[in-house]
């Protein structure tokens, strides 16, 4: 679907209009699957792009004028918008509040969007205890090095991690490191911190816990 047509893009709206009337104790939004931006429209002409010498539209495109409207109207009403990115390009982040990383599981998926979301919240997916092998303290320490969070075990899911003694007791241990970086922002300054060995890897998070 092509968020860059006139009449989709109009009846979107509406529906984030029926949204905040609604349900005015939701949160927000969270949109899934980015990954469809990557693709054309060759029904539409957004007037710069082309594929095999035809004109085309560019979901990017189509995207970004859908969030120049979107993005007012739920934050200007208090709400947030969330996403699962996949299509990881900060050009198309502007109006998000928040990520959820469908490919967290992966390095590189956890570290291209750990670093889009320095100032906002994001939550990496954890598929299973084959996510935790073969050292799941390695596993715990770089989303905390990151500034991620995994998804937690949740009874009844067939999506994310099941609860399972052998790994819920690793939760439980680093859970009071990850409540210390609840609300963290990057430091981005320079040589703000040294470590003695060479390979000990850390940063530096910024919060502002109460109390």
């Amino acid at each position: 679907m092509d968020p860059g047509d006139s009449t989709y893009q109009s009846f979107l709206l509406a529906q984030a209009k029926l949204h905040l009337e609604k349900i005015p104790a939701s949160s927000g939004i969270c949109i899934d699957r980015m990954d469809w931006l990557r693709y054309y429209n060759g029904n539409g002409d957004d007037g710069v792009s082309f594929v095999q010498q035809n004109k085309t539209r560019s979901l990017v495109l189509s995207w970004k004028k859908l969030m120049a409207k979107l993005g007012p109207l739920m934050h200007q009403n208090g709400k947030v918008i969330f996403c699962n990115p996949i299509y990881r390009r900060m050009d198309l982040m502007e109006e998000m509040d928040g990520f959820y990383d469908e490919y967290g599981n992966f390095p590189h998926s956890l570290n291209l969007c750990a670093q889009m979301a320095m100032f906002k919240p994001i939550i990496a997916w954890t598929t299973g205890k084959a996510d935790f092998k073969p050292d799941p303290d390695a596993y715990f320490q770089h989303h905390l090095y990151m500034g991620t969070f995994l998804t937690v075990p949740f009874p009844g899911n067939d999506h994310t991690i099941s609860p399972d003694s052998s790994i819920e007791k690793f939760y439980l241990d680093y859970g009071p490191m990850f409540n210390a970086i609840k609300g963290r922002h990057w430091i981005l300054a320079p040589n703000v911190l040294t470590v003695k060995d060479s390979s000990a890897r850390a940063n530096i998070f910024k919060v502002n816990h109460k109390g």
